[in-house]
């Protein structure tokens, strides 16, 4: 059996025919008997015979590949980490959560999309909501992919979401205490500001910049989270608001919609003011704080004093922690108050050798300015010269360890100050708690205001990472909803890095969804037949899935659209 061209004239006119022909004996005689006959082949285009032979190949199963000329691979889109969020949110409920709360407006969006790519994008590329709506059509997003959102259905998103901001974050907050069932007798808060370049958002005000940018107006951002991280609560006040003036908010915020009897307030040196005291000590809150040891003669006089045993015979409490409990800590603090001292030696070590390499750089810097002659023609200006060393060694966090002058001669002299090295030798690595928690051993207090650090890593998370700032927004409603997607999105990396603990898989969530991304879905065409499929998938990428509890990503992914008029207007 084979292909036989019949070349064919009639007239003028030239034929070329192509027929599959099988040799056989008729009669005795050697004959060719035609099987299939394709017709003038030249009127067949070089793409339909591809696709014929694609065709036959596929129809047989003959497993015989295209040639490369017969492929063309149109566009790639971004997969991997996003099925593994979108797998985060369904098991999180998020989706039909929001959707319930959004029943009571007669809007003809969905709302929940455009929420889904603003916190997925919080955790993949952070960017504005232009940028985002540019971002959007390169994912490969359940519910969303493969059509386009509007710019304004962001931006009114947001307006719905804050309209709905309490309520939602109660749901969400009961969909997470069914998988984990949050323990909230422990609870932690903190503050945070997030400063704005712009000067048209009422609620951004001047205030104590924490990101060093006193030039710029700020938002305060509260936030509340248990004790294994993840968020409770938060809310946004003006950026000229003080700590204790949140410290209302957040109790009542606690107290009336998570129904919490008892809980113990954690917070930072920030929050252990003696109105913040008094003021917990009303509401009748137990409480964890820390004392600033620099600061607050009350820590100062504890370390001073000759009683305290070295840092090296506390009590060990893990490898780099160590405790030391002073029931009685002194007539300044209340009577049911508790001391519990805590040594870290490897922050001590780091510390002091950080300290260490800037006194010596500041020792080589003043050196050259007691040894550098005035230029030719001019003589020393001791007051303009003392005033660049002040500016200079405040740079440099150094301008309290060393005191330096012009003699009567015109000399200049630094010496270093001895007691104060000398003191902070002695708080390196060093935190002092104190607490009226009774009920509570040393260890779980220590333990308890550890996990602290994880709030403080949370806003800079959000800072960082989530890229809380710039803020892109004016109107206040956006402002706060922006900082909502941010909270939500910080709950989705909780989320995923329990699952990666949970599974000792030694990876964060920004590793994990950095590694994910580079699975794709390519959509190509193989002669002239549509087809799209998603690159493959490595160890170290199924890994990470199995450690989501996702045993099997599709080869070839099914995208639903939701049934909304995604291109109305609102």
């Amino acid at each position: 059996m084979y292909l036989r061209i019949i070349n064919l004239t009639r007239g003028e006119r030239r034929y070329k025919y192509l027929k599959l022909v099988e040799t056989t004996r008729y009669k005795g005689k050697i004959v060719q008997k035609t099987l299939l006959n394709f017709g003038n082949i030249e009127q067949w285009p070089e793409d339909k015979l591809n696709e014929l032979v694609y065709q036959l190949n596929e129809f047989c199963n003959l497993k015989l590949g295209p040639r490369a000329e017969d492929v063309t691979v149109h566009e790639t889109f971004e997969f991997g980490a996003c099925y593994a969020l979108d797998s985060l949110w369904k098991e999180l409920n998020m989706s039909d959560t929001i959707r319930q709360h959004m029943k009571v407006h007669a809007c003809n969006i969905d709302i929940v999309s455009p929420v889904k790519v603003m916190v997925f994008n919080r955790l993949l590329e952070p960017a504005s909501k232009l940028r985002v709506s540019e971002w959007a059509p390169t994912q490969a997003i359940h519910e969303i992919f493969p059509r386009e959102i509007p710019l304004h259905q962001y931006y009114r998103s947001l307006d719905y979401l804050m309209a709905h901001k309490e309520s939602l974050e109660e749901d969400i907050f009961w969909n997470v205490n069914d998988i984990f069932n949050l323990d909230l007798s422990l609870v932690f808060y903190d503050l945070t500001s997030s400063y704005f370049e712009g000067e048209c958002c009422d609620i951004a005000k001047r205030g104590y910049s924490r990101d060093h940018r006193p030039d710029c107006r700020q938002i305060e951002v509260g936030l509340l989270v248990n004790r294994d991280g993840i968020p409770i609560a938060h809310e946004v006040w003006e950026g000229n608001i003080k700590d204790q003036n949140t410290v209302p908010d957040a109790l009542e915020a606690l107290k009336k919609r998570f129904s919490i009897k008892r809980c113990i307030f954690v917070g930072d040196n920030a929050m252990s003011t003696p109105e913040n005291i008094t003021l917990l000590r009303e509401k009748h809150y137990e409480y964890i704080t820390s004392l600033k040891l620099l600061r607050d003669s009350r820590a100062l006089a504890i370390l001073k004093h000759p009683s305290l045993p070295e840092y090296t015979r506390f009590t060990q409490l893990k490898n780099n922690l160590y405790i030391y409990e002073i029931t009685s800590p002194g007539a300044e603090f209340h009577a049911d108050e508790r001391i519990i001292i805590c040594y870290n030696p490897e922050r001590a070590q780091v510390t002091r050798r950080k300290r260490d390499d800037k006194l010596n750089e500041t020792r080589e810097y003043l050196t050259i300015i007691k040894e550098r002659p005035p230029k030719k023609g001019q003589r020393k200006q001791p007051e303009k010269i003392i005033t660049m060393v002040q500016r200079n060694l405040r740079k440099m966090g150094t301008h309290k360890y060393f005191t330096y002058s012009f003699t009567s001669d015109g000399i200049f002299e630094y010496h270093d100050n001895t007691p104060a090295i000398d003191h902070a030798q002695r708080t390196d690595g060093i935190c002092m708690l104190i607490t009226n928690a009774a009920h509570l051993k040393p260890d779980e207090i220590a333990l308890g205001y550890r996990t602290l650090s994880e709030v403080e890593y949370a806003f800079k998370e959000i800072k960082n990472f989530l890229r809380i700032r710039p803020i892109y927004h004016y109107k206040d409603r956006r402002v706060r909803g922006h900082v909502f997607i941010c909270v939500l999105a910080y709950l989705l990396e909780k989320f995923m890095d329990k699952k990666l603990k949970q599974t000792h898989l030694p990876v964060s969530p920004q590793k994990a969804l950095h590694t994910l991304k580079s699975i794709r879905i390519v959509n190509y065409t193989v002669v002239n037949k549509h087809m799209q499929k998603r690159t493959d998938i490595s160890p170290e990428q199924e890994n990470i899935f199995n450690a989501l509890g996702i045993s099997d990503v599709p080869r070839i992914p099914v995208f639903q659209c939701n049934s909304f008029n995604h291109n109305s207007s609102v």
